[in-house]
């Protein structure tokens, strides 16, 4: 039997795996690779992310296309995210064999617009239901530029995911994405996200701080950190805040309090023993679209997690969290004095194996793609 070849078009570099796209589309290669599968990875290239030797690790090829970017990508009636990574050399290196393609996210999807793919077995996968998530971004932007951008890009992208073929395999994220997709597309399957977590490593017993994390440059989590800066700030529990660039504003709030760190740019290693040695994880939420992988992360890794309802809703691990809705020190403060059981890690294990598994997952995208 030959060896199963497969193209992934990545919206971006995916290495580090340091943001929800990214990691989803770094451990989904290893997964594969893991599998045989011979992986030619084709990268649009921008902003800081550098080209990287690891991915070579794991792939047959990995090629880099410089995306559009500027004024020129903006003026058409398609997303600028998906218009600015049209390549002609993608599609002539595409049309070098016949081997099936699965494109990372809309934003990578020019070419399902066209008919040069005739005839191919071509996928997509959905990280998002786009049109929602920057209509979201565009009701919370103060900017009246950003906003307005927000909102076109909204209109462009719902307009793109109606010119796609219903009959399009499309590998949605979470269970609620499936059935909102499977409204248009006939093909349209629950794939979960791939994590960088091989098996639950929750430590029992406890801990002595609260720990939410994340990127620290996004601005809901920027209003969340200041929220629970605020809520926990010269009480009796410790909260650590960690993740990428914190602002200054943060560094000067969490300076007056007595029981508040902030740790700036903590690498992977670092990161992981904060989740593992933290009593609880904070995993507050106001954009309800997909499944954060900050929440797997924590479920994999951490002891207590508590989330609102925004976090965990229709992703099958509602069962696994503490849901608080408002008062999250509060809530934070009856759990620090209960241990985590080996029943309560053995209860994650299950659920998070069930559904999560990185390998399993990745046979279900062979199975599509050989069909």
């Amino acid at each position: 039997m030959s060896r199963l070849n497969l193209h992934i078009i990545s919206l971006a570099i995916p290495y580090p795996p340091d943001y929800g796209g990214a990691i989803d589309i770094f451990y989904k290669i290893r997964a594969l690779h893991k599998l045989g599968i011979g992986i030619h990875l084709h990268c649009f290239e921008y902003g800081s992310r550098a080209r990287r030797k690891e991915l070579e690790e794991y792939c047959t090829a990995v090629h880099y296309y410089a995306r559009k970017t500027g004024i020129v990508s903006q003026l058409s009636l398609l997303p600028y995210i998906t218009y600015s990574r049209r390549s002609g050399e993608l599609l002539d290196r595409l049309k070098t064999n016949d081997y099936p393609i699965l494109f990372e996210g809309i934003h990578s999807a020019y070419l399902l617009l066209t008919q040069e793919l005739r005839g191919r077995m071509v996928s997509l996968r959905s990280h998002n239901i786009e049109h929602d998530y920057y209509q979201y971004l565009a009701k919370r932007e103060k900017n009246l530029f950003k906003k307005l951008f927000f909102y076109i890009e909204a209109y462009r992208l719902r307009r793109l995911l109606a010119r796609l073929p219903a009959d399009l395999p499309i590998a949605a994220i979470s269970p609620a994405d499936t059935d909102y997709l499977k409204g248009r597309f006939t093909n349209a399957f629950w794939l979960p996200p791939f994590h960088s977590n091989e098996e639950v490593e929750t430590l029992t017993g406890t801990g002595n701080y609260a720990l939410y994390h994340g990127n620290l440059s996004v601005s809901e989590n920027h209003e969340v950190a200041e929220a629970l800066i605020a809520s926990f700030r010269d009480k009796e529990i410790k909260l650590v805040i960690a993740g990428k660039a914190p602002s200054e504003k943060l560094h000067t709030l969490a300076g007056i309090a007595t029981n508040i760190q902030i740790v700036a740019d903590p690498d992977e290693p670092a990161m992981k023993e904060l989740v593992r040695h933290a009593h609880v994880i904070l995993l507050p939420t106001h954009q309800p679209t997909g499944i954060k992988l900050k929440l797997i992360e924590s479920l994999y890794r951490g002891r207590f997690c508590v989330a609102n309802h925004a976090m965990v809703a229709n992703t099958t691990l509602e069962e696994l969290v503490t849901i608080e809705e408002t008062d999250f020190y509060a809530c934070t403060k009856t759990l620090m004095g209960r241990p985590i059981l080996n029943t309560d890690i053995e209860r994650r294990k299950q659920a998070l194996e069930a559904r999560f598994n990185n390998l399993r997952n990745a046979r279900l995208i062979v199975e599509k793609v050989n069909k």
